[in-house]
């Protein structure tokens, strides 16, 4: 993840809402260049929980070739002004 990116990563997110997922440009390191930061890595044992806010930068690393990564993925909100904020 990079600390502290996730305003900027709601920024994004709304100036794309309305573009399709698979044409959205969603690599920070190639579309926003600017906003690159090398990321904190987080390594935990099997099975481990990890909550974060997903407007963080963040990449889920590499899969090796016949090993998978299983994910959950949910939001939750107070409400959803967050869809018409600026």
């Amino acid at each position: 993840i990079v600390p502290h990116s996730h305003k900027r990563g709601a920024e994004l997110r709304r100036m794309y809402k309305n573009m399709p997922y698979n044409v959205r440009p969603n690599r920070v390191e190639l579309d926003f260049p600017e906003d690159y930061q090398v990321p904190t890595e987080i390594f935990a044992p099997r099975g481990t929980l990890i909550l974060f806010d997903s407007d963080t930068f963040h990449c889920g690393g590499n899969v090796l070739e016949g090993r998978e990564r299983k994910l959950i993925r949910s939001h939750w909100y107070v409400n959803r002004k967050w869809q018409e904020e600026v």
